[in-house]
């Protein structure tokens, strides 16, 4: 009977561990909306696309860090690299996520969206 109580119990703990990875809760917070993510002191440049790209780290418990620290730059140039011929972006969204996988842990994710462009070559 003891037993039956522990298989019960274990089953019970792994079914509300496996609801909350595929049903997790989340928060957004710091919205930056900004203009380049470079400094381009010219207007001579050709927009790309729209793209995005992300950096994420995972903390068991939600306190040790598992994998490696969230990384803007990471984020960016995940991003431009998407597009082929990108050099930078312009007309930027970023924003920091946070997803809850209880008992687990959460996953801390910084967000990059924005048009990339590619500077035009001067004629000589």
């Amino acid at each position: 009977m003891k037993l039956k109580g522990i298989v019960v119990s274990i089953c019970l703990f792994t079914s509300a561990c496996g609801t909350n990875l595929l049903f997790h809760n989340g928060q957004t917070r710091d919205l930056l909306l900004g203009t380049q993510a470079t400094n381009t002191r010219e207007n001579l440049y050709d927009v790309l696309g729209r793209t995005n790209g992300k950096s994420s780290c995972f903390y068991l418990f939600g306190i040790f860090p598992v994998t490696d620290p969230l990384n803007i730059e990471n984020a960016l140039s995940d991003a431009v690299q998407k597009i082929e011929g990108g050099q930078t972006m312009i007309d930027l969204v970023i924003w920091h996520e946070t997803e809850y996988f209880f008992p687990i842990g959460t996953v801390s994710v910084v967000n990059v969206e924005g048009d990339v462009i590619r500077f035009k070559r001067e004629s000589q």
